[in-house]
């Protein structure tokens, strides 16, 4: 359908050429024949040229690319004609100088078909790219596209639109059929962004960022046979590499969108949780109190004994009260955090592990000053040691545990134990989930597998704030 258009177009104006050119032979002599004729003929070709400005205007047909190779085989028959006669002329002329008469035609012949055979490959490709830059744009399309990259990350509200506007500038700027940008995702590439039809052949070009591939910047030739010369494979290869920061910045856009979802999710749960422990833990026996203490005031006068009895009674509740109390509290933040720092409330739960008496036997090895640490991070290294050493007691069939604890420019914990090790089928249960979730909300890292020896090892990594930075 779209070579139709072409042949229609280029019909019409070959027409419009004939008949104005025989009615012009044919009705010269009239006076008014000038009129009618250039009238007619202007009309038509105007048709036809607006036509064919329509057809390269909106791009009807790749017509880039049938200029483009007729350009290039028209340049490489005028090229090797030249060379050839230019070759023919000087076999002749050295010919006559050394004076050894005509050149034997043939012969002449097959030496400048050979020498032609070899410079032809390389000709081809010289004449190729420096009609790919006149056709389809000079170097500074890298500088252009680059431009626009920079402005919108400036101007930018969401990366992805970032990523829609590089796809539209590659193709505009290399005059491509389609690009897209693919991010890695889950093991998989997904396409994120989209610009034009994809052909049946792309190409795709890596984006890394520090030394991580994002994803693949993804372009479609711009006509069947077609490739990309080492000019257009170094833009798009540094295009890739810029593109890359943005695909980056919407991946950890997404992953910051999900973290502040779990977040208000773990807060509402949490604060479900409370509103639970309150009213069941504390309302109901709090009530109960209340009621069992106008018993005792009314049995003090007249049955004494009972009274004390219930007094009694009434003591314990408020014990268990208390306790309920201090469980709670330490279900938002381990008391001996504050009271005695990171180290002693950590070898304080190693020894309640120990002394359930089962012989697990633990040990501590602590360095650094824990007293500056900040609140969030003293609760999470906690928390994660606490998780750690119950899954250890639990699952592990571990005889010891060694936990050590690094204080420098980063909080450093590692767990180790002797026991079974973690098997190759096994999945991830809630407790790594929840040490992998306290660490990576400090901005930091959880690593968890077997040891060489024997037993699981957990590496856990936090970052911590610089004092010098105001």
């Amino acid at each position: 359908m779209q070579m139709r258009w072409i042949a229609w177009d280029t019909t019409i104006l070959v027409i419009a050429y004939a008949i104005h050119v025989v009615g012009v032979s044919a009705f010269s002599q009239t006076g008014w024949f000038w009129i009618v004729f250039t009238g007619w003929g202007l009309v038509l070709n105007s048709f036809a040229i607006v036509g064919g400005l329509t057809i390269l205007r909106y791009r009807l047909y790749d017509i880039d690319v049938v200029i483009h190779r007729s350009l290039l085989y028209a340049t490489l028959v005028a090229i090797i004609a030249v060379l050839y006669l230019a070759m023919i002329v000087m076999i002749d002329v050295g010919a006559q100088r050394l004076n050894a008469g005509d050149p034997d035609p043939w012969l002449a012949s097959l030496v400048v078909a050979l020498a032609i055979a070899l410079l032809a490959q390389p000709l081809r490709a010289r004449v190729e790219e420096v009609l790919r830059r006149r056709l389809y744009g000079p170097l500074n399309g890298q500088r252009e596209i680059l431009g626009r990259l920079g402005l919108r990350l400036e101007a930018a509200i969401a990366p992805s639109d970032v990523l829609n506007d590089v796809t539209r500038s590659i193709m505009d700027v290399l005059r491509l059929p389609h690009a897209a940008v693919a991010m890695l995702m889950n093991g998989s590439l997904d396409l994120v962004a989209e610009s034009g039809t994809p052909g049946a052949i792309q190409f795709g070009i890596p984006m890394v960022y520090q030394h991580e591939r994002i994803g693949e910047l993804r372009v479609t030739p711009r006509g069947p046979g077609d490739g990309f010369s080492p000019g257009d494979q170094e833009l798009l290869e540094s295009v890739a590499r810029q593109t890359a920061v943005a695909a980056y910045a919407m991946r950890v856009s997404g992953d910051l969108q999900l973290a502040r979802e779990r977040l208000v999710t773990a807060r509402e749960e949490e604060r479900r949780r409370l509103r639970r422990d309150l009213h069941d833990g504390l309302g109901a026996p709090l009530a109960g109190l209340t009621i069992q203490s106008g018993v005792i005031k009314r049995l003090v006068r007249s049955e004494p004994v009972r009274a004390e009895a219930e007094l009694d009674h009434l003591q314990e509740e408020l014990r268990s009260a208390i306790a309920d109390i201090r469980r709670l509290v330490h279900g938002l933040r381990p008391p001996a955090l504050d009271e005695f720092g990171l180290v002693t409330a950590l070898r304080s739960r190693l020894l309640a592990f120990e002394s359930k008496g089962d012989g697990f036997s633990t040990e501590l090895v602590a360095t650094g000053d824990d007293h500056t640490l900040p609140a969030a991070v003293e609760v999470a290294i906690y928390r994660i040691t606490e998780e750690a050493l119950t899954n250890i007691s639990r699952h592990a069939a571990a005889r010891s545990a060694t936990v050590v604890l690094d204080i420098a420019v980063a909080v450093r914990l590692e767990i180790t134990d002797d026991g079974r090790g973690i098997a190759p089928e096994s999945r991830v249960g809630v407790g790594v989930q929840s040490m992998r979730e306290r660490t990576e909300e400090l901005g930091g890292t959880y690593e968890i597998g077997t040891r060489d020896s024997a037993g699981t090892r957990i590496v856990v990594t936090i970052p911590l704030p610089n004092p010098d930075i105001a």
